[in-house]
């Protein structure tokens, strides 16, 4: 509990939102939301935390009452029925089945528009070990990656549609994303319309034109327009004013320094867990790169020219932002806030991909070596968040024969031991199941397109 960045804040505001308060300091059930210091840089195991809550009708304060509420809308809706430890839990499970809720329903668009194993490919690349963590606590940033995925997925599909596309409900998923984005955090706004300026430069001209004689195009503009302002009116421009304002007294900002934090922004997005203290190790971190760097680099030289396009647009937007961002005022982003433009490289990387027709060999292959590199990099990456918390920043794994590395009380070690091997078992199972079961669809496709051809 509270093992994820300013989590108790995102908990305070959304029982706080859920109970009609909706300015700063908030009525809570009691929750203890100060007890993280002790492991917030400290390095300490999680039973430092005292979980004892407070009276019912606690009045704590948040630092997050100049975001968009509808994060803490939606996550606070558990609050209303169950309190204490169990209601927080139940905040992270909730929250988490809506993240992937969402991120499944952008898969099913994308795999409606091009059935093959590509698509699958390129949306599980995008799912850093960071990613997948920020989706399982309370905080914007797990939730503002599924948005950004559903949104990436649906706009492909209204902009650039393929025979197969269920255009209706593309239509209706985009413009429900595309209106409800903004309210996510107070720069997602800024994401949005670098999204939507990413989708624009692949369009050829001919289908902008039949898009602009639409009626429905001009009124879910409007609506999108209305919902930015409203976002920036009310939130986004005081924490803009705040974030110019204050640039001096943080290190101030240079296109320098903004560009010698582009790398640390990648690895940050990959792997750096809890409170942006606990690291993936390097090798899995390499492991990760290499990864998706192999992706990337195919989906570039094998695409087509409008893909080529928007893929070449967002990758330099990617690093473009936080350059931008850095020479107004340095250290302020941190690499999550780029999930937006991240797993829409990779969407469309998987779906340039599988416009070619490489020899079967090589797409069984090169699928399989992918998959069983993200496999072992997202067990080793949570492998190392148990270990954070459990065996402290200090501790280690290799606790066979050497009992002084292991910090009790917080984990017996058979119960690791147990927990390593059944995850180890699953992996193998889980993975040729995927496998299996995709491929059917991939070589019937496979075949009437080189029958029709």
């Amino acid at each position: 509990m509270f093992g994820m960045n300013d989590e108790p804040a995102h908990m305070v505001r959304a029982q706080g939102v859920l109970r009609g308060d909706f300015s700063d300091p908030y009525i809570t059930d009691g929750l203890p939301g100060e007890q993280y210091n002790c492991v917030f840089w400290q390095g300490q195991t999680a039973d430092c935390m005292d979980l004892t809550w407070l009276p019912e009708g606690t009045i704590q304060s948040s630092p997050t009452n100049n975001y968009p509420p509808l994060l803490h809308f939606i996550a606070g809706i558990p609050s209303l029925f169950f309190d204490g430890l169990l209601g927080a839990y139940l905040m992270r499970i909730w929250l988490a089945s809506i993240c992937v809720a969402i991120l499944a329903w952008a898969v099913k668009l994308l795999l409606d528009r091009s059935p093959t194993r590509w698509t699958l490919l390129g949306v599980s690349v995008g799912c850093t070990p960071m990613a997948i963590f920020c989706m399982s606590g309370v905080a914007p940033s797990g939730l503002t990656f599924a948005g950004a995925a559903v949104l990436w997925a649906s706009g492909l599909n209204v902009f650039i549609p393929s025979s197969s596309t269920v255009r209706r409900q593309s239509q209706v998923t985009f413009i429900a994303a595309a209106l409800l984005f903004p309210f996510l955090r107070r720069d997602a706004f800024l994401w949005e319309v670098l999204i939507l300026f990413c989708l624009l430069s692949m369009v050829s001209l001919a289908h902008l034109k039949q898009l602009s004689k639409l009626r429905t195009t001009w009124v879910s503009l409007l609506g999108i327009f209305a919902s930015m302002v409203a976002v920036w009116t009310i939130w986004a421009s005081k924490a803009t004013d705040s974030f110019v304002s204050n640039a001096s007294s943080h290190f101030g900002g240079s296109w320098k320094s903004g560009i010698g934090q582009l790398y640390s922004y990648i690895l940050m997005l990959i792997g750096n867990f809890g409170w942006n203290s606990t690291w993936m190790s390097s090798e899995m971190l390499v492991t990760c790169i290499i990864t998706v760097c192999s992706v990337l680099l195919i989906a570039l030289t094998s695409s087509n020219r409008y893909f080529t396009r928007g893929l070449l647009v967002t990758v330099a937007l990617f690093f473009v932002s936080p350059v931008a961002i850095g020479a107004v005022r340095s250290y302020y982003i941190q690499g999550r806030y780029l999930f937006p433009l991240w797993i829409g490289v990779f969407i469309l990387a998987g779906q340039a991909i599988g416009k070619n027709f490489f020899p079967n060999v090589f797409e069984r292959r090169f699928f399989k070596l992918v998959i069983g590199l993200e496999i072992v990099y997202q067990f080793f990456a949570f492998a190392q968040n148990q270990r954070r918390y459990t065996v402290g920043a200090s501790g280690t794994w290799k606790f066979l024969g050497r009992s002084d590395v292991w910090h009790p009380p917080m984990m017996n070690n058979w119960f690791v031991l147990a927990l390593i091997i059944i995850s180890l078992s699953a992996i193998p199972i889980f993975g040729h199941k995927l496998i299996k079961e995709f491929t059917p669809m991939i070589d019937t496709q496979e075949i009437s397109e080189s029958s029709q051809s």
